[in-house]
């Protein structure tokens, strides 16, 4: 996952309350799932498919797992979207459901349809966690 310079930065971190919606089963989804549960108490993972390192992740920390394509209701009420989707039409449909609900999102390698970084979700929050040029360490 690249660094990527954003004009737009995340509003407040989220706090362990706020729902975190991660859509997609691409690559780095586990890496994006780690940051979203130091984040937050609430994450869901929307992906039609899912490979077993996730499958084990989302049993052992409680996420919310609808294996299924995103539909635009995932994102009402959501702190944040993290966009890890394979499908190119995929992301862009999760992130203009986001933006409709007001929702703030990060796509994956994506600075141009992001509205922050991921980063941005770490400042102000005391953890071991930093980005790296190819994943969250």
């Amino acid at each position: 996952m690249a660094l990527h310079a954003v004009p737009h930065r995340f509003p407040s971190p989220p706090r362990r309350r706020d729902r975190i919606v991660v859509v997609g089963g691409a690559a780095n989804t586990l890496d994006i799932l780690r940051l979203a549960t130091v984040r937050s108490d609430e994450v869901v993972l929307i992906a039609p498919r899912v490979d077993s390192a996730i499958r084990r992740y989302v049993e052992h920390f409680g996420v919310d797992l609808r294996q299924r394509p995103v539909a635009e209701r995932d994102l009402a009420g959501a702190s944040a979207a993290l966009v890890a989707a394979e499908d190119e039409g995929a992301a862009e449909r999760a992130v203009w459901a986001a933006r409709r609900h007001g929702v703030p999102v990060h796509v994956s390698n994506r600075p141009d349809l992001s509205d922050f970084t991921l980063i941005d979700m770490l400042e102000r929050q005391p953890s071991s966690f930093a980005e790296t040029a190819s994943a969250i360490a």
